[in-house]
């Protein structure tokens, strides 16, 4: 049945441009969204899905949280995400004491939460 499909929607050389474009104005609006939202929250990765269970209860596996990266001090309480060199997964903490003497470099912080939304991301890890 699929094959049939296939072989008429090849033969419909009109429809068959018709879906293409369809989908390549799909896929450059969400790149356009995302290139959007990393120049209004400042952060090369404005979007994250927790993939652990570490920050239980606060946040479940699946979780996506939304990042700022705007320069303000971090407090004790707030959620930032950074990166470790040669890991490809961000880390989520929760600030639990600041330093003043220690500044983290900045290539390292992804953002800070800026929104969550609850096991909206479990296709990332496929159950919620």
């Amino acid at each position: 049945m699929q094959k049939y499909e296939l072989k008429k929607l090849w033969g419909n050389k009109r429809q068959l441009l018709f879906q293409s474009l369809n989908l390549a104005m799909i896929v450059f609006s969400a790149l356009m969204i995302w290139k959007s939202l990393m120049v209004f929250t400042e952060s090369e990765s404005p979007v994250v899905v927790v993939l652990s269970g570490s920050m239980e209860p606060a946040f479940q596996r699946g979780d996506i949280l939304f990042l700022n990266n705007h320069d303000h001090p971090i407090r004790v309480g707030e959620i930032v995400v950074f990166k470790v060199k040669d890991r490809d997964i961000p880390i989520v903490h929760r600030v639990t004491k600041v330093h003043e003497k220690y500044v983290a470099p900045t290539a390292q912080s992804v953002g800070r939460r800026l929104l969550t939304l609850a096991c909206a991301g479990r296709t990332a890890r496929w159950s919620c």
